[in-house]
């Protein structure tokens, strides 16, 4: 039997309209990513750690870019988004940070 395994990438846009992260109602102060973004420690880590993996993202540092990734990380986590809608079973999803692609060509 085989298993088939998907890896997409997609837009910021498509992501927050495919996908709807929900707000951080945790945050005393906002947090980043539109108040969505929940710490990787603490009560808001326990938080996230309660839900199904399909509708956790890691927000990630891959090498000075940001990137949200589908699924629960460890490794380079910045903080963590939780959707309203899951990822597809066997789909692995990631969506670049455009800003930090503008950023990148302005300072060259």
């Amino acid at each position: 039997m085989t298993t088939t395994f998907t890896e997409l990438q997609m837009s910021e846009q498509n992501f927050w309209e495919q996908f709807a992260p929900i707000p951080n109602h945790m945050a005393v102060h906002g947090s980043a990513y539109n108040d969505c973004m929940f710490e990787t420690y603490g009560p808001e880590l326990d938080f996230v750690a309660n839900f199904d993996e399909k509708h956790v993202w890691t927000v990630l540092d891959c090498d000075g870019q940001m990137v949200i990734a589908s699924g629960f990380h460890f490794v380079n986590r910045f903080g963590y988004l939780i959707t309203l809608h899951p990822v597809p079973t066997g789909t692995s999803i990631t969506v670049p940070d455009e800003d930090a692609d503008l950023d990148t060509e302005d300072n060259a």
